[in-house]
Order: structure tokens, then sequence, then C-alpha cells
């Protein structure tokens, strides 16, 4: 059953040439999984200026998190960029040592609709460090391994065509911008870089069972347990 729903994205993915059709294409997997949303962010930096970002998480959500600089004391992305292992949240068990501030925005988010979610951070090697989480209620209950083993494959392969097309705030600009995507050539434009290279052909092995990265398209039904090691 998850074999199609992945083999679309992947699909859908490859011919995507600009954010928008990057956001379709994760929405896609949200759909399909019945999740609320996803947030995807690069460039984790310890700096004043929010990371570049692309979500479906609701407009007046996002509106709230950049007006009240949220991006400097939300524990998921203080976590995403210390840890490399995946991670669940819920706005209603923050930790023991969570501050005031960071109890007020689990308090805010939650009223949003952003109960609880799952975690993919990502250290490639090749920038600073990203994140893609996925946001589902709490009635839903925990996700099944399965779904949880497709959403990390579906985190890592959507960084290796949303990741080189990213681009941060200007420098002192008060407006931050949305994750942006350079028209003129396609997101799924393969890196040129080593450590990229290196990247997408493990992750390739994950998927496919192999390490040309070229290769034609496999069938979902033959992916191979998840094995990749960022780095």
């Amino acid at each position: 059953m998850l074999a199609p729903i992945f083999q679309t994205f992947m699909d859908r993915l490859r011919e995507a040439a600009d954010c928008e059709a990057l956001k379709d294409a994760l929405s896609g997997v949200v759909d399909a999984f019945g999740l609320n949303g996803f947030a995807y962010a690069s460039a984790l930096e310890l700096t004043p200026d929010p990371a570049p970002y692309l979500t479906t998480y609701p407009a007046h959500w996002v509106t709230r998190y950049l007006d009240e600089r949220y991006h400097e004391i939300d524990p998921v992305v203080l976590k995403a960029r210390r840890c490399t292992a995946p991670f669940h949240w819920d706005c209603q068990t923050p930790s023991p040592a969570a501050s005031e501030d960071e109890r007020r925005f689990l308090g805010d988010a939650e009223e949003f609709g952003i109960e609880c979610g799952l975690t993919f951070p990502i250290h490639d090697g090749r920038r600073h460090p990203a994140l893609l989480s996925f946001a589902y209620r709490r009635r839903q209950g925990p996700l099944s391994a399965n779904i949880e083993k497709h959403l990390h494959l579906a985190a890592l392969y959507f960084h290796v065509h949303a990741g080189p097309n990213w681009r941060r705030p200007a420098k002192g600009s008060a407006a931050p911008k949305p994750l942006a995507c350079n028209g003129s050539r396609a997101a799924s434009a393969a890196p040129t870089s080593l450590k990229s290279l290196t990247f997408l052909n493990t992750l390739s092995y994950a998927i496919y069972g192999t390490q040309n990265v070229s290769s034609a398209r496999t069938p979902c039904h033959k992916l191979w347990p998840l094995r990749c090691a960022i780095g």
C-alpha cells in the first residue's frame, strides 16, 4: 500500500521545478498518511534571522511564529541542531527543563492545531543542519514503524532536492524569506560536490538498492531497509 504513495512522491519530486511543486510533492505524502502538515527548514544556524523554510502549517501560525521570533526558542529547532536521530514531540508534554518561554510557545502551537509530530534532523555535511517535521493529531496515536520508515526516506529524499535551492534571508532584513527555488534550473538537478554526490548515492542505495544515481526507475516494492548514515 505504501509503495505506490512513495513512488508517486519520488516521481513528482524529480519533476519539481519550483517551491510550489516541491510543496505539492511532499503534501501528497502528508495527505496519504493522514498527517496534519509539514515544516522543512534549512541552514539551522544560531543567528538572529529565521532559517529558510517551506511549510504547510497554517498561515496565521507562520505569521505569529515569525512575529514572535519563535525560532529562537523553538525546542524542536534547538534539538534538531544538536542531534541526528529522529524524535517525537508533543506540545502537551514539554521537557521538564523547558523554560517558561518554551512552554508558552508550545501552548501557542497547540492553539493553532499543531499538537504533536515527528522530526527528522538532517546533517549531511554540506551545510548547517536542516530538519523536516511532520505534524499529526494526537488522536491518531503513534505512527507505525513502517510509516515512520517511509517518512524518514521522504525527508532525506526531499532534502536532496530542496536543500540546494534554499536562500537565506538578506542580512539585516526585518522580513525573513521563505525557501526560494531558482526557477531557471530543475530542483532535481544533481549536486556537483563530492559530498553531495556521496550523500545522494547513499540515499539511492537505501531507496533503490543501487548506488547509481542515474539508474532507471525501480518500483518501490523493492525498497531496501533504511540504512542511510548522514555524516
